[in-house]
């Protein structure tokens, strides 16, 4: 897992972020602070996905597993998603982008056994 680790509490931001392939994606957060929700856009080649809300969730991009090279984790100290817009700067969320490796160990090993 490669933490994310320059999401600051703007409302709304844009990272790079490179893969494990050379690739590179772009994840845009943006803060909802009249429903306390952050929500991720994703581009990645031609993928596109938009207005995903974050939520603690072993891949987050769980549903598109099949077609990106990379999944998407939140974690919290708390176990609670994430609904301040200081969660990921004060330590409280981090979030993580997942190389396809372990996308597929999350499918067998955390996937099954909730199934």
């Amino acid at each position: 897992m490669k933490q994310i680790d320059n999401i600051s509490n703007d409302a709304s931001q844009e990272i790079t972020v490179i893969l494990d392939d050379g690739t590179s994606a772009t994840v845009v957060l943006s803060y909802l602070p009249a429903i306390e929700r952050w929500l991720v856009d994703i581009s990645w080649d031609t993928f596109s996905v938009k207005g995903v809300g974050l939520c603690v969730h072993p891949n987050i991009l769980r549903t598109w597993r099949k077609l990106i090279p990379f999944g998407l984790t939140c974690q919290t100290t708390d176990g609670a998603d994430p609904f301040s817009i200081d969660d990921f700067e004060d330590g409280r969320a981090s979030l993580y982008v997942l190389s396809e490796s372990e996308v597929a160990e999350v499918e067998s090993d955390v996937m099954v056994a909730v199934a």
